[in-house]
């Protein structure tokens, strides 16, 4: 019995595997500081997994600079439509992070556009974001539309 459900699990993680695909690559996005009205850096190195041509998953580290921040962003990736190399998607992302001696959280949509230069390399933006984020005391609900869009690449394995 106990080797038929080995084999089973094994069989069935090879069938996920199958069309999976680990990625690579990061973001950078520029904005307007609503709080000093500066510009703002940020960069996201990210790795993710497409389990299918629909869902993915992955992690991002973003930086910010001015005060300096930090997060770490798990998210699950849905890719709705795809119109010849362009695929739709939205990311569903949680925070959590810090900046001095303040610890942040949130949680996100994020919708965006993933451009296929060549089999291997993506060209990806993210556009808007939408939900609720907060910090020590204070709790927001966000919509940003274009505002801190990001752009990067991504090399698939």
């Amino acid at each position: 019995m106990k080797k038929l459900i080995i084999t089973l699990f094994a069989v069935l993680a090879m069938t996920f595997s199958a069309k999976a695909q680990m990625y690579v690559g990061g973001m950078v996005g520029l904005g307007i500081s609503s709080s000093g009205g500066g510009t703002v850096l940020t960069l996201s190195p990210e790795v993710g997994y497409d389990f299918n041509s629909k869902i993915g998953a992955g992690v991002l580290l973003e930086l910010q600079g001015s005060p300096f921040t930090w997060s770490v962003n798990p998210y699950f990736r849905w890719k709705f439509a795809q119109l010849g190399k362009a695929t739709f998607l939205s990311d569903f992302m949680a925070s959590f992070g810090g900046f001095e001696n303040v610890f942040t959280w949130g949680i996100h949509a994020m919708p965006g556009i993933s451009f296929e230069i060549t089999d291997k390399v993506s060209f990806v933006t993210r556009v808007a974001s939408i939900g609720v984020s907060g910090g020590s005391e204070n709790t927001s609900f966000n919509l940003n539309l274009f505002q801190g869009a990001q752009i990067g690449l991504f090399y698939k394995f």
